[in-house]
This record gives structure tokens, sequence and C-alpha cells, in this order.
């Protein structure tokens, strides 16, 4: 799991600025810690540590003070629930795949606007949208770009990341397929959107 910290954002600029080097797409790259809010499913844990604390000391040989027995049920399974909202790990194995495919689709799709990838005079921005927690990326295309790209140029990439190393591969892919189908123009307006890391979240 990558964590997008100013090392990172720095080195992903320069990686950006390489791949629009001979491409006229402007490419924008918006990283969020998580796309989706899974605090259910932590407390669920929580709920499920909590009962089982509860069995355990009804069991138990130890004879444990009544009144205090609420406290320490709410106190196992606050700070279980607590624990697990902050363990990216754990919330990515509770998740399904399919919650967190569509955590990461609409997220992209909300990035797409929000980050004026559409604001190109040609309407080639293409938006690469990383999602740590969930481990899964996302290119989508502005109409202009999506025009000239064929379903393999876009399909063809990785939708799963969990390295740094995976998403600097995947700008130099995707750099690549952008310089064949849209090659530089001199015309074209140059860097019309900001190649610095966007972090959402």
């Amino acid at each position: 799991m990558f964590h997008p910290d100013e090392r990172f954002a720095t080195a992903l600029e320069a990686a950006v600025t390489a791949a629009e080097a001979t491409t006229r797409a402007e490419i924008v790259v918006v990283a969020a810690p998580r796309s989706g809010r899974y605090d259910d499913l932590a407390w669920a844990v929580g709920a499920v540590t909590a009962l089982g604390a509860y069995l355990l000391m009804f069991f138990s040989p130890i004879t444990f003070d009544a009144m205090w027995i609420p406290l320490d049920l709410a106190l196992v399974g606050g700070l279980t629930g607590w624990l697990v909202a902050r363990s990216p790990g754990i919330l990515r194995g509770l998740a399904s795949a399919e919650r967190r495919r569509a955590q990461v689709n609409t997220a992209a799709a909300a990035a797409f606007t929000d980050e004026r990838v559409a604001e190109t005079p040609d309407r080639v921005g293409v938006l690469v949208y990383v999602s740590a927690l969930e481990g899964e990326l996302r290119v989508i295309a502005d109409s202009g770009a999506r025009a000239l790209l064929t379903d393999a140029d876009l399909g063809g990439l990785p939708r799963r990341v969990d390295s740094e190393a995976e998403v600097f591969t995947l700008l130099s892919a995707l750099g690549d397929r952008l310089s064949a189908r849209l090659p530089q123009d001199a015309s074209a307006e140059v860097n019309a959107l900001p190649n610095r890391l966007r972090v959402r979240g």
C-alpha cells in the first residue's frame, strides 16, 4: 500500500511531465487515502468483539463485578472499532471486492468533475485516479481523447495498484499510448492543467 506523501508527489509530477512530453493530452493524477467510508465494518468488528468478551466473562470461572461489565464491554467494542477504522489493511480485507470497486468508480467520477479534467480546449484531459486503501486505479479520458483512443488502449491498463512503482509504470505505459494516438501538436495549448499531484480526502 502506497502513501501519497511529498516525496511521492514530487516524483509523480516529474513522471507526468515526462509522459506528456510527446502528447497533447493532459494527464491529471489524483490520489486518495480511501475512496469510501467503511465505518460500518469497523464497528461491526467492535460489536462482535464485545459479544465475544461477554461470552468469555459469562462462561469464565472468574467472577466479574456485574456493575462494571457494561463499561468493560463498551470499552472493548469501542477500542476495537476505533483501531479497525484506522487500519487500512484490515478494512480492505473486510470490504467486498464489489463494494471497493463501486466506491472507487464513484470517487473517480467525482474527481474527474471536481478537478476540472474536462476543461482543456480540445477535451483531451485524462484522469488517473489512485485509491490507496482499496488498492485500485481508474483512468478516465475526456471525450476528445476518448474519441482517438481504442478500447484496448484504456482497457489494457491495470486497475489494481499496491505500490508507488506500479503507479509510475502505468503512467509510462499511458504516456506511450497517448503519444501514439494524440501526438504532440505545436498549436495545442501547453500544460493546460497543472502536473502536480492532487490529493483528496
